[in-house]
């Protein structure tokens, strides 16, 4: 095989051979996904805040439904409710990884 021909040698980045905050901020680019998903997923299952919580949220609709015999409102208004926390905490996570991958040039 030829040297025209052959693919050139480069050698493979690994995290001994990058400096310590190269390494850090390649792993927190790949991670940051994951963790926005695990951030979402702890707002729908834990009390935000310790205040509201998407089960507790749950309990009252079921309650107010079962006074009333009317489901469709309490629960819609559930949704609203998550939705209106758990959209804004993905659209600003999405902007966090945007703006980390402009920052480290990781964008096409």
């Amino acid at each position: 095989m030829t040297r025209r021909t052959a693919l050139p040698h480069r050698p493979l980045l690994t995290p001994s051979a990058l400096p310590a905050p190269s390494a850090l901020a390649l792993a927190l680019c790949v991670a940051l996904p994951g963790m926005g998903n695990y951030l979402v997923g702890i707002l729908k299952d834990t009390p935000m805040l310790s205040v509201i919580g998407v089960a507790e949220l749950m309990h009252t609709a079921n309650a107010i439904g079962s006074e009333s015999y009317r489901f469709l409102e309490p629960y819609t208004l559930v949704g609203v409710i998550f939705l209106l926390v758990s959209l804004p905490t993905a659209a600003g996570l999405r902007r966090l990884e945007a703006f980390v991958r402009v920052r480290l040039g990781l964008t096409r």
